[in-house]
């Protein structure tokens, strides 16, 4: 078999043909690993000087991409407040409040949105929701990315 480049052809029946499509690969999977850790240290360092760096879709919030902040959703914010008075206060597990939203029929995040991957229109709170709620930095205000929280505020936007 004969590739045709730009400037010449490449006959990759050769060894020297295969050793050279072989380099090209490395090059080009170096390429990509540039590009992404690059992309990442661009990101930690955003997440680092308190700067919203990804379309967030953390409950109670809506990123508001423009204005580079978050904005509180009143009625989800008022969910947020009512499942940490339950984890905190109250003492229930992440199953039982997930249990008592869905009784209550809470909406997701996610309710009524269909997607060309997933239907959400029938989505149910969960255990492991709940706990990443609890556990989630952005709740006491800090800027979170990759493992990685602020000592940066939020910014809200009103």
């Amino acid at each position: 078999m004969v590739i045709h480049g730009l400037s010449q052809p490449l006959d990759i029946t050769t060894p020297e043909g295969r050793v050279f499509v072989s380099m090209l690969a490395e090059f080009a999977e170096l390429e990509i690993y540039n590009t992404r850790k690059a992309s990442m240290r661009g990101r930690e360092g955003a997440a680092r000087d308190g700067k919203l760096n990804l379309g967030a879709n953390t409950y109670g919030y809506q990123y508001l991409k423009d204005a580079g902040g978050m904005q509180i959703i009143p009625s989800e914010a008022a969910i947020v407040k009512r499942v940490f008075t339950m984890f905190v206060v109250v003492r229930r597990t992440c199953r039982e409040i997930a249990n008592i939203l869905n009784l209550e029929k809470v909406p997701t995040k996610f309710k009524g949105v269909k997607s060309d991957k997933r239907d959400f229109t029938d989505s149910m709170w969960a255990e492991f929701q709940i706990w990443k709620m609890v556990q989630n930095p952005r709740y006491i205000g800090k800027i979170t990315f990759n493992g990685y929280a602020s000592d940066q505020i939020m910014r809200l936007k009103t």
